[in-house]
């Protein structure tokens, strides 16, 4: 009993990481989209940062905020929704 105990803690704890990386990489593509029009810069060029990110029980997190760079220029995004993203600045240098 208490090896089935371990064993759904940590395929809990597994899935939750991968739905996390599955997270940001969503928030890396939606993001990517926006910054590289905001920025007018190219796709390859924009560097993403996670700033800022909140975590359901420590396990499942979502990126709440990204801060996108390319072309000499900087922005931060916002998740308004589920995978939803908008600037929450304006293009800076």
């Amino acid at each position: 009993m208490k090896n089935l105990l371990i064993l759904a803690l940590c395929t809990a704890f597994i899935s939750g990481c991968a739905t996390s990386e599955g997270n940001w990489k969503q928030a890396q593509a939606t993001v990517i989209e926006l910054a590289s029009f905001d920025l007018n810069c190219p796709k390859d060029q924009i560097k993403l940062t996670k700033l800022n990110e909140i975590c359901n029980g420590g396990v499942q997190c979502r990126a709440k905020s990204v801060g996108a760079e390319g072309c000499g220029k900087r922005m931060r995004y916002v998740e308004l929704s589920m995978g939803q993203y908008a600037a929450n600045t304006k293009p800076a240098e």
